[in-house]
């Protein structure tokens, strides 16, 4: 499937990172609504269509999930393989930095720290995907 990467936010490292994202995305979306859901067989890393529909749909959720956590962990291992300069001081601020809430006054956690504490309990629970992580240049 075409993706437009003109103009979208974090376009730079995103142009590096989607494309194995977005391959991968692709083939979990395939494999679910074109077979598991259906009842039928198609293995992705490991993975196959469940006992059940619910068994099914569960192991895609958990999947969709973790690509998207090991996605923001690739973005920002890209982000940190920068020189300074070349950083986009935005990505830091949105992605990396934890914020307080401005109602409760609460620190909350950062979409990073999030990810990764996600990808660690999808993990304990013996979801593992391939890593999404950017190879350097």
């Amino acid at each position: 499937m075409a993706r437009n990467f003109d103009g979208i936010q974090f376009e730079k490292y995103r142009r590096v990172v989607d494309e194995r994202f977005n391959k991968l995305h692709d083939e979990l979306e395939e494999c679910y609504y074109k077979f598991w859901k259906n009842g039928e067989s198609r293995s992705l890393q490991g993975y196959d269509v469940g006992r059940t529909k619910e068994e099914s749909k569960e192991t895609f959720d958990k999947l969709h999930g973790l690509i998207w956590h090991e996605y923001i962990i690739a973005l920002k291992e890209y982000h940190d393989g920068l020189v300074v300069e070349e950083r986009e001081v935005k990505f830091q601020a949105e992605i990396i930095d934890a914020r307080i809430d401005p109602i409760t006054r609460k620190d909350i956690l950062s979409i990073y720290d999030i990810a990764i504490n996600k990808k660690q309990e999808l993990n304990a629970e013996g979801i593992r995907m391939i890593t999404l992580a950017v190879e350097r240049v």
